[in-house]
């Protein structure tokens, strides 16, 4: 697991893998993104046993090398600093190559995502959370569910500053409901996805982008050509030299030194060489328009059963901020370039003073 993430893997296609293979959590659950990403920072898989990187005591925590009284202040997560670590603690299942491999991942994942959602916004169901504002204070709208006296479940976005009590800044109490601007949202991207999978200009882009990375390769395949006739050249007159003298010459010479080191280099060229060939070769066109398709079809079976989170990630790909205007009864919708602004007029907003 931890090396096919090392190597690119995403997320979800480890979660796939241990479910299909029978593994379970130490709950017998099945395996999610979230359970997936803590084992991979855990630094146990590597032998090392890690105590006091969080405090949970009520009294008192370690730090600094000494026990510092503390007034029952929850869960606080320590300095690396004042981590206790046994290494070799048990046989390692991971390398540590492969672990910090992963760890660099990790950080780079996180340092790309951490800007769009964070505190509960991690935790929440809403695709929406930390992305829909009021359009009349500028503060964030906090998903909630009510449910009918025949219990029946709506989900809805509010505004938290009104919420909070702030009423000067935001008088109206309204609400937004979550599926409608939602399922909206989504579509668009169902729809974008669709006029794309059959744009001849994109299929054309990514041809063009491909031949243009593979040009590099030809330029590293004629330059490693050129390498190995060089070397050819060098070993044919080093090899006349050997024929024409006696061994006991050639060998003080270091002749024979010489043609094995060229010999050696001749090889690790050749190698270089077969990988280039590997690489440089072209899809032909139609298979090219078959792994284009392959990959549409991943994203929208994404946005039908994806995970929140998977969800979250693809609509932050296309909407810049959403904003609701209960005095219009208008939401907005900003999408990022290359897709025109997106509205919901009306159907969106029901006052929360009508008893939904």
């Amino acid at each position: 697991m931890f090396r096919d993430y090392a190597e690119g893997a995403p997320t979800r296609k480890l979660r796939a893998d241990l479910n299909e293979a029978g593994f379970r959590t130490s709950r017998g659950s099945s395996f999610t993104v979230q359970t997936i990403a803590p084992m991979l920072e855990n630094p146990a898989y590597t032998g090392r046993c890690v105590y006091n990187r969080r405090t949970l005591s009520k009294w008192h925590r370690y730090q600094n090398g000494a026990s510092v009284e503390r007034q029952d202040e929850g869960v606080e997560n320590r300095n690396e600093d004042d981590w206790i670590t046994c290494e070799d603690a048990w046989p390692a299942l991971v390398n540590p190559e492969t672990f910090e491999a992963v760890q660099r991942r990790r950080a780079e994942s996180k340092s790309k995502h951490y800007s769009h959602f964070r505190g509960n916004a991690m935790k929440s169901e809403y695709l929406l959370t930390g992305r829909i504002f009021c359009g009349v204070c500028g503060g964030k709208l906090s998903g909630t569910t009510r449910t009918s006296g025949k219990g029946v479940k709506t989900r809805y976005y509010l505004c938290s500053r009104h919420q909070a009590g702030h009423t000067d800044e935001c008088p109206k109490r309204y609400s937004v409901p979550a599926d409608v601007v939602e399922r909206h949202i989504l579509t668009v991207i169902q729809q974008d996805l669709l006029r794309l999978r059959d744009d001849d200009k994109l299929h054309e882009y990514v041809e063009l982008e491909l031949r243009r990375l593979h040009g590099h390769q030809f330029d590293a395949r004629e330059q490693l050509q050129r390498q190995l006739a060089n070397l050819d050249q060098k070993l044919a007159t080093l090899r006349d030299h050997l024929t024409a003298m006696k061994p006991e010459t050639a060998e003080s010479l270091g002749f024979y030194q010489q043609a094995d080191d060229l010999s050696a280099e001749r090889a690790e060229v050749e190698t270089a060489l077969k990988a280039v060939y590997a690489k440089a070769s072209l899809p032909p066109v139609g298979d090219l328009r078959k792994r284009i398709a392959a990959e549409f079809d991943s994203v929208e079976a994404l946005v039908a059963s994806g995970t929140v989170e998977e969800r979250r990630n693809l609509i932050s790909c296309y909407v810049k901020e959403i904003k609701a205007d209960p005095n219009q009864q208008v939401v907005r919708i900003g999408l990022y370039p290359t897709l025109l602004s997106q509205r919901i007029a009306g159907a969106g907003f029901e006052p929360a003073t009508s008893g939904l």
